[in-house]
């Protein structure tokens, strides 16, 4: 081997890496940035987590007669007391064994069985199920105070899967010793005492959680992050080969000179992709569930053990991620020159795309609302309450939503940059040009009505979390300010036609008087779908509040302008302006439907999907007939401020209490159905003249 030789290539190499100005970015500056920031980021969200459970009042439920003294010390460090009058504990009740101590004989065997007794203790099967439902972060046991030595036993009921009741089991157990050495200081002057009056209170502190929610607490912690990585892996080295990969070979523009369009391109070739992640995240699930077979029947049962539905349901979440990453990879894998720019580009997206389900690993972050809104973060809490049995219809529901907005993003957004033949032959294209912004529009397509209520969901549910206002004012700031606002950026940004856009014309008489009978009658129909999924008590304690129902000094016309009238006309010029009008090509009942069904999923509740796609059928019916947004505005107004009459008036309400009902009677939705009806025949005729030239007569 000649070394001189050798010398040559090696230097030729390290000159070529060094002229590659993005080789060396992703080799020494992305690290030396990543790394700190997600450290760092980590660090003061886990901070900031830490400071939010420090200042919240933890719940504690309170079984037997405890002390006056040691229910100040509790309020004063922040417990909210709850003495339970009628209560599981007795002077027969049984009190809970010492643990053995870890370095006896046997220690981990005494200690297991100790364990398996808890599990069966009467105590525990009676705290269960208000711990782990979460009516209480714990409870605390007091057995009455033995007469002769003055001893009082006290047991902490918690659950070590939530943070929360972790939390305040650390917290109650300092309380308590604090109590306890108070005790002691004024027993110690005293003389004379039997045994045991010095140690005051006995207090053991016992996990309520059964095995399988354990075990799948710690399973959960790192195997989702585990199940996105490698479904995601799957897809990264097929887009990058065919995207830099042809480019390299030359390929893509031969592609390109064949009669097929580009969306006929990026479609194969997402297809390919998404197919083999596809395969990927159920060759995952299918070996989870084996896994979790054979554990289970090794350790004789109490491991994790999901059944057939769960793990459908675990493959129905991650299959909008592989969706995702899979359009991702391929929009991004289009900017890269050649395989090894390829790799440089998509390895960065890759682990930014992965890094955020590392959240999950944080203690005290659980699914929500919010959290259930991030992308990658959604699918691995919704995994994880999945293997601690917490997992709910509507977090589900909202997971799949929003990971399936993120999905149609970046799918819209590869089929956008496989528009540009500049990007796939090699050369650059600008921002004005990749996002369409350097022409005007003449009208709005069904691809940009499907973003912008992508877009306009993730604002909703983002925007409340950067906001700390009143109910009323935040209704006001997500109707103007994250539905309005955003629709009307839309039009001007991309120069589309106001009026046409938004359906914004003067409507006629008749469809006005039909849209008061629709917004008078079609409430009274919608809530009949609450028979067939009757929401829980958590969503009609929600309902109320977006009602302001709890704010009773609210001036009725306040509480109509923010509950009924903003509604009205923000969310109509969105789903009856700008989407319906997007779907229009389709024809009237594809539009109708498509924009309906939009307008029940923005409202983030599989609860409320039917009666709320409903309203959106009959209204968009309404405003497809008159040509004109206003009608349903009015229909819109109309059916919520109905619906908050009934449930406000003090003497309807009491009169509801006092007939026990739980649901509308069905002889007024029938009443109501026969007014919608007239409603809907008005509505038929409500503008003959302008039917005529409409684009897609019915």
């Amino acid at each position: 081997m000649r070394l001189q030789i050798v010398r040559a290539i090696f230097l030729k190499e390290i000159r070529e890496t060094l002229r590659d100005r993005r080789t060396l970015v992703f080799m020494i500056v992305l690290p030396l940035v990543l790394y700190p920031g997600m450290i760092i980021g980590m660090s003061k969200f886990q901070d900031s987590l830490d400071e939010q459970a420090r200042e919240r009042s933890c719940r504690l439920t309170i079984w037997g007669q405890p002390p006056a003294d040691l229910i100040d010390l509790l309020k004063a460090r922040n417990f909210a007391v709850s003495i339970e009058g009628s209560h599981p504990v007795s002077p027969d009740t049984p009190v809970f064994e010492p643990m053995p101590d870890e370095e006896s004989q046997d220690a981990d065997k005494k200690a297991e069985q100790i364990r398996s007794r808890v599990e069966v203790h009467p105590l525990t099967v009676a705290a269960r199920p208000l711990v782990l439902e979460r009516k209480t972060d714990l409870i605390l046991a007091l057995w009455p105070q033995t007469p002769d030595s003055g001893l009082r036993h006290a047991a902490i009921l918690y659950d070590s899967v939530r943070e929360d009741s972790r939390r305040g089991r650390s917290r109650l157990e300092a309380a308590l010793e604090t109590y306890r050495k108070g005790v002691v200081t004024g027993r110690e002057k005293e003389r004379g005492l039997p045994q045991g009056f010095f140690t005051a209170m006995d207090v053991k502190a016992r996990d309520i959680a059964p095995k399988s929610r354990r075990s799948g607490f710690g399973i959960g912690i790192v195997l989702p992050f585990l199940l996105l990585a490698v479904s995601a892996t799957a897809g990264f080295y097929r887009a990058v080969d065919t995207t830099a990969g042809e480019k390299e070979r030359n390929t893509m523009q031969t592609l390109l000179c064949a009669p097929v369009r580009s969306l006929e391109i990026v479609a194969g070739k997402f297809g390919a992709i998404a197919l083999i992640t596809t395969a990927a995240a159920a060759a995952n699930i299918v070996s989870l569930g084996l896994t979790f077979s054979v554990v289970t029947k090794s350790l004789g049962g109490g491991a994790v053990s999901l059944n057939g539905w769960q793990y459908l349901i675990v493959f129905l979440t991650l299959l909008p991620v592989t969706l995702l990453t899979s359009a991702l990879f391929l929009a991004v894998g289009v900017f890269a020159k050649d395989f090894r720019d390829g790799q440089n580009l998509l390895t960065p997206v890759m682990m930014l795309a992965m890094m955020p389900a590392a959240i999950t690993m944080l203690p005290g972050v659980e699914a929500n609302v919010y959290t259930l809104m991030a992308p990658f973060v959604n699918v691995a809490l919704l995994i994880k309450a999945l293997l601690v049995g917490e997992a709910k219809a509507d977090q589900v529901f909202i997971t799949l939503i929003s990971s399936a907005a993120y999905a149609v993003l970046a799918l819209l957004f590869a089929a956008r940059v496989f528009e540009r033949e500049s990007l796939l032959t090699g050369g650059k294209d600008t921002f004005r040009g990749l996002f369409g912004l350097d022409h005007r529009r003449r009208e709005v397509t069904p691809s940009l009505a499907f973003a912008s209520f992508c877009l306009v969901l993730l604002l909703i549910f983002y925007g409340q979390v950067l906001t700390k206002l009143s109910m009323e004012k935040l209704l006001l700031f997500v109707q103007y300010g994250l539905i309005l606002a955003p629709t009307l950026l839309i039009v001007g940004a991309l120069r589309l036609p106001l009026v046409e856009t938004l359906s914004l014309r003067r409507p006629s008489l008749r469809s006005i008087l039909a849209a008061f009978l629709i917004g008078l009658s079609s409430w009274t129909v919608g809530v009949a779908f609450l028979r067939l999924l009757p929401p829980p008590e958590s969503l009609q304690k929600a309902m109320q509040q977006v009602l302001l129902l709890d704010q009773p000094n609210l001036p009725l016309a306040v509480v109509l302008f923010v509950v009924a009238v903003s509604p009205g006309i923000c969310e109509e010029l969105l789903f009856r302006g700008l989407i319906q009008n997007g779907f229009r090509r389709l024809g009237m009942w594809p539009a109708i439907l498509a924009a309906a069904l939009l307008f029940g999923l923005a409202h983030g509740s599989i609860y409320r999907l039917l009666p709320v796609t409903f309203l959106g059928v009959v209204i968009g019916y309404l405003a497809w007939r008159s040509q004109s947004v206003i009608p349903g505005m009015l229909a819109h107004a109309v059916n919520n401020a109905s619906a908050l009459m009934l449930v406000s008036h003090p003497a309807l309400r009491q009169w509801t209490v006092k007939q026990q009902l739980q649901f509308l009677p069905l002889e007024w939705s029938a009443f109501g159905a026969l007014v919608l009806a007239a409603g809907l025949w008005l509505a038929r005729g409500a503008a003959p003249e302008l039917e005529q030239t409409s684009p897609n007569p019915s």
